[in-house]
């Protein structure tokens, strides 16, 4: 088995892989990930497998109003992510991470995840190397978030939820389905659901 790594904000910050590197940089975006790709502050290089979970912060900016992106200019950062890991790394297995559920801001939030969720799971099934990974209904039951995996400010995970977290990257990244066929992601890719539950307010980045 090759080397592995997790790129992610804080919420994947204590999430711990087998054999794999967690690069965790609390508060940023996806455009920062990418612009740090392309100026070699963040490696992807030497990588068999490399999963990336990160969104939540740009949910956080657009729901207070900080940037309006459009879902084309999301779908777009996330080609620009394909390409700046793929031609890095040509032969790596790109794993996308689903936005997990904000209970701080959920009724906000909500639609913004599942039309995040859904468009990387559609683009995932698009490309062979690409993996979509349903984090998001780790975090739901029965159509509603599981409060009991978050921290009380609503948005980080406390220790039961860092372990499930934990639990969904170590399938995603076990050499069972690192080696699975196309078919694997397309199973998955409808795995997305919307919470329906209310949470409390809070002002916190990620």
């Amino acid at each position: 088995m090759g080397r592995r790594t997790v790129l992610t904000d804080s919420i994947g910050k204590y999430v711990g892989v087998p054999a794999t590197d967690v690069q965790a940089y609390p508060g940023k975006t996806l455009q920062w990930l990418n612009d740090s790709i392309r100026f070699g502050k963040v490696q992807v290089k030497g990588y068999e497998a490399i999963l990336v979970h990160m969104g939540t912060n740009d949910i956080g900016d657009i729901v207070r109003g900080r940037t309006s992106p459009t879902i084309q200019d999301i779908i777009q950062r996330l080609k620009d992510l394909i390409h700046l890991v793929k031609t890095r790394n040509s032969s790596c297995k790109l794993l996308l991470s689903a936005i997990i559920p904000r209970p701080k801001d959920t009724e906000l939030s909500a639609p913004l995840i599942y039309g995040w969720n859904f468009a990387m799971a559609n683009l995932c099934d698009q490309y062979k190397s690409l993996a979509f990974v349903p984090a998001y209904k780790f975090f739901v039951k029965s159509h509603q978030v599981v409060p009991t995996y978050y921290s009380t400010d609503g948005l980080h995970l406390n220790g039961p939820g860092v372990e499930r977290l934990e639990q969904c990257f170590r399938q995603a990244l076990s050499p069972k389905n690192l080696h699975r066929d196309v078919h694997w992601k397309r199973r998955r890719a409808m795995q997305v659901e919307v919470p329906i539950s209310d949470g409390p307010d809070a002002a916190s980045r990620d």
